[in-house]
């Protein structure tokens, strides 16, 4: 329909209309940007693992090309997307080491991305930052599922090796302060 209208009430013979409005007759742009590094969290893609099939197949494909490639695996080795993890200190503290924060950060996000695209949902732009631009290029079909694990391998056990120096602070303060 080219033009759309609202009425509310509660008799459709007293009901009062909108003015018709025009619709917009063009696809909206769908923009996808994926995170970099550090949102981690215990239960990230948990749920989802569960509940979607073709977000399932693609963290288990994404697994199985890290194993083959590097020896490691997020749901053997630390038990990411079981039902009940048995430590969670532990988990976490493993977690946020980038040998595995690395993987699960974008086998998440490259998992989101099918899933989307399973609803039908395509990006006309992609954008990432820091880790997230292998997922863009990846959605970008730039390079194909095991480049980009094994891409994100190489990453994740060059940053395992640096030693941890420096930091980061935010502070909330004015303009005038600042």
């Amino acid at each position: 329909y080219k033009y759309i209208s609202y009425g509310i009430g509660e008799d459709i013979k007293k009901v009062k209309f909108s003015e018709p409005i025009l619709r917009p007759q063009k696809k909206p742009t769908i923009c996808m940007i994926f995170s970099g590094q550090g949102p981690q969290t215990i239960n990230m893609g948990r749920v989802l693992y569960k509940q979607f099939p073709v977000f399932r197949e693609t963290i288990n494909k994404c697994e199985k090309i890290m194993k083959e490639f590097m020896g490691i695996s997020l749901i053997e080795d630390i038990g990411m997307f079981e039902n009940k993890i048995e430590k969670p200190e532990r988990f976490i503290s493993t977690l946020n080491r980038p040998l595995y924060s690395t993987p699960a950060l974008i086998f998440v996000q490259l998992a989101l991305f099918e899933l989307w695209k399973s609803f039908g949902i395509v990006p006309d732009v992609v954008m990432g930052h820091s880790l997230g631009e292998l997922a863009a290029i990846y959605a970008a079909e730039a390079i194909d599922l095991e480049e980009a694990v094994k891409i994100l391998c190489t990453r994740a056990n060059l940053m395992e090796k640096l030693k941890p120096s420096g930091g980061m602070i935010a502070i909330g303060c004015s303009e005038e302060r600042a």
